[in-house]
């Protein structure tokens, strides 16, 4: 016979539309960046436009914030912009940041149109602030 109870529970969303509001925040800590903490607010703007914009604050570096905006102008074309600021106020007072865009449009079945463009301030960045893994080992941002 078991000790502890077993409960049976469905947890599901109450409403089926988008809401704006706070995001979980994300909390850690680098040997690079010292403690960090991250909080994300979700914008939905409308049906086919949303924002989620975070203050990010890292105690051996600086306050930062991020940025991703999504849209989708029609079934066939799509995009995102997304951007990342800091000022090391606590490093070395530099301000460094990338920004990234992509678009995807489908014009015919045949043919596409595609755009992935990237800028950083500077080499190290992605390896500085990177999430992933895979960001934080590429040479260069293209």
């Amino acid at each position: 016979m078991p000790l502890l109870p077993w409960f049976p529970f469905f947890a599901a969303a109450i409403r089926r539309e988008r809401q704006s509001g706070f995001l979980f925040p994300e909390a850690g800590v680098s040997s690079r960046k010292g403690y960090f903490m991250k909080i994300p607010y979700y914008w939905a703007i409308d049906e086919s436009q949303d924002l989620t914009a975070s203050l990010d604050v890292y105690t051996e570096r600086g306050i930062g914030a991020t940025a991703q905006y999504r849209y989708m102008l029609s079934q066939d074309a799509k995009g995102m912009f997304s951007g990342f600021m800091i000022s090391e106020v606590f490093k070395d007072k530099d301000t460094r940041g990338l920004a990234s865009y992509q678009h995807e449009w489908q014009v015919t079945p045949r043919l596409s149109f595609k755009v992935d463009a990237n800028v950083v301030s500077d080499d190290n960045l992605l390896r500085d602030y990177a999430d992933r893994l895979a960001d934080r080992t590429r040479q260069r941002a293209e």
